[in-house]
């Protein structure tokens, strides 16, 4: 299950540091992992890493969905367009 999960900052640095570790045959061995993806998945994870460095957030909510669902659940939170 991946939508809405809660995802900590301590735990992308956890995944961070575990996927650096391994090279890019190991990495598509993981399960959940999509094997076509395990060459950049450490660097998107490198992206969210980031992103909880500088933005100071220590968790977010995974979403499967794409950026506008988000900005609609927003919206709707303001009491405003329902998605």
């Amino acid at each position: 299950r991946v939508q809405d999960y809660p995802l900590g900052a301590s735990a992308a640095y956890d995944w961070l540091a575990r996927l650096c570790a391994l090279d890019l045959a190991q990495r598509r061995t993981l399960p959940g992992l999509n094997p076509e993806r395990a060459d950049i998945i450490p660097f998107g994870c490198a992206i969210l890493v980031s992103f909880f460095d500088l933005t100071g957030i220590t968790q977010l909510f995974v979403s499967d969905r794409d950026n506008l669902y988000g900005a609609l659940r927003a919206l709707w939170a303001e009491g405003g367009a329902r998605p």
